[in-house]
């Protein structure tokens, strides 16, 4: 269902809130958690941590999720994925 709409840049005007209540939906919140998100989305509670976050993305030039830096260094998408390996990374980062 995502996978048409993996570009936010190509939407101008953003999901309708109830795709993301349909996505809610499919991934079995209880009734009590999808009235709780349902409100969230619909009230826009969470829409300027979303909308700054996206602009931070953008400003930065970072090309998608997953994404890491260290120290500014881009951390490859293995180590980021790698508990032991991103672990080892920050600790040479930190110079232990």
């Amino acid at each position: 269902m995502l996978s048409t709409r993996i570009n936010p840049r190509s939407r101008v005007t953003g999901w309708p809130n109830s795709d993301f209540v349909s996505i809610a939906e499919q991934i079995g919140m209880n009734t009590e958690q999808l009235e709780e998100f349902t409100q969230c989305v619909n009230d826009g509670t969470y829409r300027v941590w979303a909308a700054n976050a996206t602009q931070a993305f953008y400003d930065e030039d970072i090309p998608g999720t997953p994404y890491g830096r260290i120290d500014g260094v881009e951390i490859d998408n293995a180590t980021l994925a790698d508990n032991a390996a991103l672990l080892a990374a920050l600790t040479a980062a930190a110079g232990n």
